[in-house]
């Protein structure tokens, strides 16, 4: 698993619920990056081998809960049969407001692909009949990114997977015990797994890190918190934990999917408030937080920081070792080792100091990446497939809007 060369880094990517043979390899191309930059001085980028061209992004709004206080006592049974015979709003789920003293006037929606202008119509079906004490607020917005295969086969999907698995950093926390990334692939692994060691070193070894099968979902975020991320090949839909019902997708509506789940301050921070706020809304906006992918870059062994003390420490073991964390846990392996070593650095500044000092060294170290960026560039071609996808979401919706 995970074996490097420097030319063509891959690894064979790992299933679980039907394994393959032969496996799925996922390889990756270096080429010198092309940037002035100087934390980029002297490295080079490490790209997926993979035809995006293959497949067509398609963003979508997948669900939407929204609080609503009413004027009027009613119950919830009653109040589903009404609002599900509004058009769009078919896939309604109602819920009363637990521990409120409003239990009967207060409900929770939860409309399933809707669009703006469907929440709209519930908006004003409700306003005219029962009334509203105060606006509908926003609970959640969950936006998915589907990557229909159109050319694509099943072994370029299952790259796609371990593509968008790779080279997702979030903006968000993800190191805390239940924010880390995870799998779970239900009985065929029995139950989640997490893809970082529960203990962080200066040093991460790769063998430490869980690879994330690419037949299992994947997720980021605290399910029920401000942000939640999944990742998934989609082959069941309109699924009913209840009652344990579902849909088998057939060949040509199974699709990569990544969902994003956005509650209470996420939203704030996008100003969604309220149904009324996405009028208008441009989805590009969530792309920068929510749908935003990298690529790393690594130091070339030509580099001449090689005479320096930092240049000394990156060994072709150090380096390899580096491209062996990507491989296995992407950008965010990557991260998690730098931080783990930025923050040795800290501790020891002093000792560092003295150190390069009795060896004489006066050259600077190369230069590390600061922040989230780091020594990482924008996976430009990906990105613009997701800009493509989430302009014809705000495109569609605006369309609703003029026919409401």
């Amino acid at each position: 698993m995970g074996r490097v060369r420097f030319a063509m880094p891959e690894i064979q990517l790992p299933f679980v619920k039907s394994p393959r043979s032969p496996g799925v390899v996922l390889a990756f191309s270096c080429a010198a990056v092309d940037g002035r930059q100087e934390r980029l001085r002297g490295r080079i980028v490490l790209r997926p081998v993979i035809s995006l061209g293959a497949f067509r992004g398609k963003a979508v709004i997948d669900k939407m809960i929204v609080r609503f206080s009413l004027t009027r006592v009613t119950q919830a049974a009653y109040l589903h049969g009404l609002l599900s015979a509004i058009p769009g709003a078919e896939k309604i789920h109602v819920e009363p407001v637990a521990l409120s003293p409003h239990a009967l006037t207060t409900f929770d929606l939860t409309i399933q692909e809707p669009s703006t202008a469907t929440v709209l119509r519930v908006e004003d079906y409700l306003q005219t009949k029962f009334g509203l004490a105060v606006p509908p607020a926003m609970q959640l917005l969950e936006v998915s990114l589907d990557f229909w295969a159109d050319r694509a086969s099943p072994e370029e999907k299952a790259r796609l997977i371990g593509v968008l698995q790779r080279c997702y950093l979030p903006l968000q926390d993800i190191w805390s015990p239940r924010t880390r990334p995870r799998f779970n692939a239900g009985d065929a692994i029995g139950g989640r797994r997490f893809i970082l060691p529960e203990t962080d070193g200066p040093h991460l070894s790769p063998e430490k890190l869980k690879v994330h099968p690419v037949d299992a979902t994947y997720y980021l975020g605290e399910r029920d918190s401000d942000w939640m991320i999944r990742l998934m090949h989609k082959e069941l839909d309109d699924q009913n934990p209840a009652t344990g019902a579902r849909r088998v997708l057939g060949p040509e509506e199974q699709r990569v999917r990544m969902e994003v789940v956005l509650r209470g301050e996420e939203l704030r921070q996008h100003g969604l408030l309220q149904p009324r706020d996405l009028i208008g809304f441009r989805f590009t906006r969530l792309q920068g937080n929510h749908f935003r992918f990298l690529l790393p870059t690594i130091h070339a062994p030509e580099h001449p920081s090689r005479e320096t003390l930092v240049g000394a420490m990156e060994t072709w073991k150090d380096r390899n070792q580096r491209i062996e964390i990507f491989l296995r846990a992407g950008l965010i392996g990557l991260e998690t080792e730098r931080r783990a070593r930025r923050a040795l650095r800290e501790e020891n500044r002093q000792q560092i100091r003295s150190a390069r000092k009795r060896l004489g060294v006066t050259t600077r170290p190369a230069r590390q990446g600061s922040g989230l960026q780091a020594n990482y560039i924008a996976y430009e071609e990906l990105n613009q497939v997701i800009q493509r996808a989430l302009e014809g979401l705000s495109k569609r919706e605006a369309t609703e809007m003029r026919r409401r």
